[in-house]
């Protein structure tokens, strides 16, 4: 959805996903997305094996994850100006 927007959004006569730092913020996005889908694969095998997912499921670690990932990219951000 946000990939075909930017490959059709045209602002001053070129397509944004010409924009290499939209290019970069979008592939961030998708690699969180994926990393989030694999973690829920791996609890869901897990619940399946009848295993503890106490750990995976921690709502301060997944916190705690999820800002790490935040901070960074708003480092990187402010890095790169």
């Amino acid at each position: 959805m946000a990939v075909d927007y930017i490959r059709e959004r045209v602002v001053f006569g070129k397509p944004l996903i010409k924009k290499q730092a939209l290019r970069h913020r979008l592939a961030d996005w998708l690699t969180e997305i994926e990393c989030l889908r694999q973690l829920i694969y791996h609890i869901v095998r897990m619940k399946e094996a009848r295993l503890d997912v106490t750990r995976e499921i921690d709502p301060d670690a997944l916190t705690d994850a999820i800002c790490d990932i935040e901070f960074r990219g708003i480092v990187r951000e402010q890095a790169e100006g």
